[in-house]
């Protein structure tokens, strides 16, 4: 809108702007201040506006209007666009209402048959009226209360199948089990011991004084485990009425004389009752164990030492003597703490990758590949980290060798992102309440978010079981982060799989112990249908872990699980390249 010098008149602006905007009217203002046309703006709540060009009057004077046009052609045309795109919409969203509705009506259906013929029928005081949000209502109720009842389910069979009832800890199945796998075992290359208490007269203290035996071998089971709560990896168990073992792992012949002392003089200070006699009830025996040792023949030298103690006629332990140890059963702790600090310093520490198949409706097929780790000791041998994993954590350093194993790890997977391979990683429970190697970790995955999808996170059983909110918040982080989080070594011990209804685990392992001739042992057999069915429910997977021979793996066939690994399959990969896939291919046939 430009400026003039004198007010032009009505009629010169609409006969100019009739002959070239068919406008038959014209309103405008002049302001004496501004010497401005101002522009009009008529109250219309649909219309369009339109400016003039610039009108030379006089050499003196020019002008341009802005004007605003509401015809009829445009009111039409507007309302007919405004009807079709309402009428657009409409139908969009009767066509999506209609196929919602559709499929309510299907689940509503399908919903009020299940509630008829498994709910009702249980509950008398529900009206046949009910409506369908008080079916689903109640759909939801009943699946909790399914899975509780699954999980409790699970519980009890594994306590009737691996828990002594009148002491609560493992019962002779349970100690079978562990003592074959790792005596079998290819992660576990040091040897151990095997210790046998038997407690004189207790089955006629049993006949004669329930109660008082229960209080009894309450005091002694409770003392024991005292003892060995620095060991999560040992075990004990009743073998018999009268007879029970603590099988120890990883652990020298200066170390088991040092704990069989410290046990026998803290058992000595019990008191029996009546007719045990307080000064011949203890007897001990003690046998040492390399993998590769006949079970037959480790029970029969820890018998054979129970017998020596007994012929003492007093409280006693004996050892059986037994060949030379490796080298590393009698390295003291600061030997150890040496070879651990240097190989540290140095970065030396060796990946291996052992495969994990799944089971497919054509054989088997890569799932991921596990890393396992190995240490050097001075001769050069290659230490397996259930053996030097619990000297570096005595040591302090446990979380610092994850740490470089994770770099190694997460080094080569960077390189290898393209490849369709995944990787699991083991992580301790130090590991997970230690908050700087978290920030740490987590730093690492946010920084290149491609890896995330490619690491798979295992953590013991034992450890998720704890409750710990530390814990818990890892593993949930780990699944917003698309971080899959395995559950490994289930069924080691005698554990709780509540966490199956609450953590997002992906896939659980079963331990070695419980896959150890599968085909002869149907209490192994049954926990398993326990736990797949705990695991059904949340579509988790169940793989089986230490497959060593051909009926184990048939077995496991037969049992639907969902993959497996082992020896059997193909030897852990120290090398560049990863264990070929046609090897699994072909021992599946």
């Amino acid at each position: 809108m430009l400026t003039s010098i004198q007010s032009p008149s009505v009629e010169t602006l609409t006969e100019m702007l009739s002959q070239l905007h068919r406008v038959n009217q014209v309103s405008y203002q002049f302001n004496n201040k501004s010497n401005e046309i101002n522009k009009l703006r008529p109250a219309k709540w649909l219309s369009i506006e339109f400016s003039s060009p610039v009108y030379r009057v006089s050499e003196t004077m020019q002008f341009q209007v802005n004007y605003t046009v509401l015809d009829k052609s445009t009111l039409v045309t507007s309302l007919v666009v405004l009807i079709f795109v309402c009428g657009a919409g409409f139908v969009v969203l009767y066509l999506s209402v209609n196929r919602m509705r559709t499929n309510f009506t299907h689940i509503e259906r399908k919903a009020r048959r299940l509630f008829h013929t498994q709910i009702k029928r249980r509950s008398t005081d529900l009206s046949a009226s009910i409506n369908v949000f008080e079916v689903i209502n109640s759909l939801l109720e009943e699946l909790v209360k399914s899975r509780s009842d699954q999980a409790r389910i699970d519980k009890f069979f594994r306590a009737q199948s691996f828990l002594d009832p009148q002491t609560g800890i493992g019962n002779r199945v349970f100690f079978e089990n562990h003592l074959g796998a790792l005596l079998s075992s290819q992660e576990v290359d040091e040897s151990g011991a095997l210790v046998r208490i038997r407690m004189q007269d207790l089955e006629l203290l049993i006949e004669k004084n329930k109660a008082g035996a229960t209080e009894f071998l309450s005091q002694f089971t409770e003392t024991i485990n005292q003892l060995i709560k620095r060991h999560p990896d040992w075990v004990f168990a009743r073998f018999s009425e009268q007879s029970f073992v603590i099988l120890t792992s990883n652990i020298g012949d200066r170390e088991t004389e040092k704990f069989c002392k410290n046990l026998f003089n803290h058992l000595s200070q019990l008191r029996p009752m009546y007719p045990m006699q307080s000064d011949n009830w203890l007897h001990i025996g003690v046998a040492r164990y390399q993998p590769g040792d006949s079970r037959a023949s480790v029970m029969q030298e820890t018998d054979s030492a129970v017998r020596a103690a007994q012929l003492q006629n007093i409280n006693s332990w004996v050892m059986y003597e037994q060949g030379q140890n490796p080298p590393t059963a009698n390295m003291g702790s600061v030997q150890w703490r040496t070879l651990l600090e240097s190989r540290l310093q140095r970065g030396e520490l060796t990946i291996i990758y052992q495969p994990v198949v799944q089971i497919t409706g054509n054989g088997t097929q890569l799932h991921h590949y596990e890393t396992l780790l190995r240490l050097a000791d001075k001769q050069g041998n290659l230490l397996n980290a259930p053996v030097f994993m619990p000297q570096a954590s005595q040591c302090g350093l446990q979380i610092a060798f994850e740490k470089l194993a994770l770099n190694k790890i997460l080094s080569r997977v960077k390189s290898e992102l393209q490849e369709p391979q995944k990787f699991s990683i083991n992580l301790s429970e130090d590991a997970l309440m230690n908050d700087e190697f978290k920030y740490w970790l987590i730093h690492e995955l946010t920084q290149t978010p491609a890896l995330c999808q490619h690491l798979m996170f295992e953590i013991s059983e034992s450890v998720v079981c704890k409750e710990n909110e530390q814990i818990e918040d890892f593993i949930n982080q780990m699944s917003i982060m698309k971080v899959t989080v395995i559950v490994d070594q289930v069924g080691r011990f005698p554990h709780n799989s509540d966490y199956l209804n609450h953590l997002p685990i992906a896939l659980v392992k079963l331990h070695s112990s419980i896959i150890r001739n599968l085909q002869q042992k149907t209490e192994n057999q049954i926990f398993i249908r326990s736990l797949q069915g705990a695991c059904m429910t949340r579509d988790i997977d169940v793989f089986a872990f230490g497959v060593e021979s051909e009926a184990e793996w048939q077995t496991i066939i037969k049992l639907n699980l969902g993959g497996a690994q082992g020896n059997y399959f193909n030897q852990p990969n120290a090398g560049q390249y990863l264990p070929e896939i046609q090897s699994l291919t072909s021992a599946s046939q």
